[in-house]
């Protein structure tokens, strides 16, 4: 549908080239979608009617629309903008519904993203310790033994010393005994 959209727009049939930009956005789009838009929405984020209008045709207009709307200035003309977002809504919903959707969830994702880059950084005791830590030197001696190089009948381990070891290490953590696996995929070679 987007690239018939394009195609239509700019009067010519699609490229290779084209569609396979196109098929690469949707793409991202349908993982970004469903990787992460669960955690921005549990994150509480949240995008108001003003916001969405801004992003359609006030101040901080989407990309996609600056160039395709733009008036003699150069700038992009809010008149078109709206008139092209009216139009579409009233002769294509199914494809207003899909755009809405789209320019929501690009905003919402770039709110989250900002928000984690602005979050992670480093401060300067961390950024000393990794210094000193790859920057240390040590002068150290030590002896080697392959553990190959003896025969294992030499070690004599009783049931009672595995009972034992168990019972003193069963509540660290990687000893659980049980396991929980999210997805399991089979293949036969």
């Amino acid at each position: 549908m987007r690239l018939r959209a394009i195609a239509t727009r700019s009067g010519q049939p699609a490229s290779q080239q084209l569609t396979d930009q196109v098929r690469n956005q949707v793409w991202n789009e349908m993982v970004k979608s469903l990787s992460m838009m669960d955690q921005v929405k549990d994150a509480g984020f949240s995008l108001t009617k003003a916001e969405y209008d801004d992003i359609r045709f006030g101040e901080n207009i989407a990309p996609e629309f600056r160039g395709q709307f733009s008036g003699p200035d150069g700038q992009p003309d809010r008149t078109q903008l709206k008139d092209y977002f009216e139009r579409v809504a009233v002769n294509a919903p199914m494809y207003h519904q899909i755009q809405s959707r789209r320019i929501q969830e690009n905003r919402l994702y770039s709110k989250y993203t900002t928000l984690v880059k602005k979050s992670v950084f480093v401060n300067s005791a961390q950024a000393r310790d990794e210094f000193n830590g790859k920057n240390r030197k040590a002068t150290f001696t030590f002896v080697a033994k392959r553990y190959d190089s003896e025969p294992d009948s030499l070690y004599v381990v009783s049931d009672r010393d595995l009972r034992r070891y168990y019972d003193e290490h069963k509540n660290e953590p990687g000893t659980s005994r049980n396991r929980r696996a999210a997805s399991i995929t089979c293949c036969s070679l």
